[in-house]
């Protein structure tokens, strides 16, 4: 519906940002005690970083992007109410 800058998707991508940060600390912390409890080499606990790094990476940036969101659609309905 060419409708980009809603709040709908605003909150769309804040429950990304907490889902995809969620996922991030889980998958950590999971290779943590696998680590500990010497069912996982520490190559693999090593390597499995870089999978937490995208993680909190997409984390980050889908927060941003629902901030920005959210302060254009605020730009954009103030601009529906003007003539």
């Amino acid at each position: 519906n060419d409708q980009s800058f809603t709040k709908q998707n605003a909150s769309l991508l804040k429950k990304i940002s907490f889902l995809a940060s969620l996922d991030a600390v889980f998958f950590f912390v999971g290779n943590v005690v696998l680590l500990f409890l010497n069912m996982s080499h520490p190559g693999v606990a090593i390597a499995s970083l870089v999978i937490v790094f995208v993680g909190v990476a997409v984390a980050v940036i889908s927060a941003a992007l629902s901030h920005l969101v959210n302060k254009a659609a605020l730009l954009q309905e103030q601009s529906d109410w003007t003539i």
